[in-house]
């Protein structure tokens, strides 16, 4: 081949690479289906990790919640027991018993002070 052949040549391969419009080779669209897909996968990743996040969070409230309750409803038996507690304790019954034991009798004669007068009065 001649020094003018290889030069025709060049020049002509030239214009048909210029003419020719660019098409994306496999190679190219390989690449850019992997990055695709590794971008894809990736974000697949990330949702998937803060769903496990915002699920974990959720179940641990449940549970405080959980346990709050229960204790709400410690606190109002307790309230419970120590209303009838109270009761007892005021009851007509209770209270005569303990008049009984620290020697207390009961009053006969009951006076009461007039709104008219300035002083008690003794008898």
């Amino acid at each position: 081949m001649t020094k003018y052949a290889r030069l025709s040549n060049d020049r002509l391969r030239i214009k048909k690479q210029a003419s020719v419009p660019k098409v994306k080779t496999l190679q190219n669209l390989l690449k850019n289906t992997v990055l695709v897909n590794t971008v894809m996968i990736l974000t697949l990743c990330v949702l998937g990790l803060s769903y496990l996040g915002i699920m974990n969070s959720t179940a641990a409230d449940t549970f405080t919640v959980h346990e709050l309750s229960q204790r709400i409803e410690e606190t109002q038996q307790q309230n419970r027991d120590t209303e009838v507690a109270i009761s007892e304790v005021l009851s007509l019954h209770h209270i005569s018993e303990m008049s009984e034991q620290y020697d207390l009798v009961t009053a006969t004669e009951i006076d009461y002070i007039d709104t008219d007068s300035a002083v008690a009065f003794s008898r």
